[in-house]
Formats: structure tokens, sequence, C-alpha cells
């Protein structure tokens, strides 16, 4: 499985390194800076509990670079949404009209949209399928929104005692 992190700080660095380190296939970054350095240097690192854990990583500032995905995770930010800065950002149109009965067939109705956009853009963009702070409840939602514990759990420390609201976080998607 080809697995890629957008943006490899405190919780991506921290996913890609236990990923990549437990030969969940291969797990690269798209990064850039000295985080791009860093990890076409030294791969992925994560020193906890006194040990370090590490494990090679591909990292490029380029996504073609990193080829096909399976799987892209994304950074949770506490203030606004994540956005690629040298790469179309592209929509997936959300906002459409649907009929009432899509609402039962709701999945493979969004899987032919997200399939239709990224054919007709030639997959040429990085999608932006929501973005939204987690003060809002989702509707509809592809998975069950995350609560402060298991965003806690992956790094978020802002969000711990919080349910929601102007400590809740921001949540992006992108594919």
């Amino acid at each position: 499985m080809n697995t890629c992190i957008v943006g490899a700080g405190a919780i991506g660095g921290f996913l890609g390194t236990r990923l990549a380190a437990a030969g969940e296939g291969r797990v690269s970054a798209l990064v850039r800076g000295d985080t791009l350095a860093a990890l076409r240097t030294h791969g992925w690192r994560l020193r906890q509990d006194g040990a370090l854990l590490s494990a090679p990583c591909t990292a490029s500032e380029d996504a073609h670079e990193l080829g096909a995905q399976d799987l892209v995770i994304l950074a949770l930010t506490e203030k606004g949404r994540v956005e690629t800065t040298n790469y179309r950002t592209a929509r997936v149109p959300t906002d459409l009209d649907v009929p009432e009965w899509v609402g039962r067939k709701f999945s493979r109705f969004y899987i032919a949209l997200f399939d239709h956009q990224v054919a007709q853009d030639r997959m040429s963009a990085v999608y932006q399928e929501y973005a939204w702070p987690l003060s809002v409840k989702c509707d509809p939602c592809s998975a069950t929104q995350p609560g402060a514990a298991q965003l806690t759990s992956l790094g978020a420390s802002w969000t711990a005692g919080s349910r929601g609201g102007a400590n809740g976080g921001f949540l992006t998607r992108l594919h």
C-alpha cells in the first residue's frame, strides 16, 4: 500500500514513522523546507520513551514524484484549513443540489462524483474533499467525526477537555 503524509509536523511525523516502521507499505511525505531536507537525510524518525524508531522515507515537494497513493493522510490544525502551496488545490463539488433518493446511495454517488472530477482534471490537482471546524457537525459525513479524546491521542493537544468550539480544531481532507 502506498501512503502519503501531507505535512510531516508533529502529527504527520508521528503517523508516518509509526506506519513505516510497522512495515505498512511505502510511506512517503509531501513536505517542504527543513522537513524535506531532514526526511531525505534521515528518513522517518521518532524518539519515544527513550527509544529511537526509524524507517526509510521518500520525501518530495512535488506530489507527482511520489506517484499514485492508496491513502493520503493530512494535517489537523488548530486554526484553519490545509492547502497545498505548490500544487493546485481543487474542490470536489459537494455543494450540489442532489435528489433526496441519493441519500440512500450516497457512497456510490460520491465515489462517482470524485472519479469524474479527477478524470475531468486529468489527475492534475490535489482535491479538497471537505474542510470544516470540528465545532460544527458534518452532514453527511464519510466517516465518524473524531472526538476530543481521539484528536488528543493523535497529538492535537489543544483539544484536551474540549467538546468543540474555538479549541476543537479544523479538519481538512485532501486527496
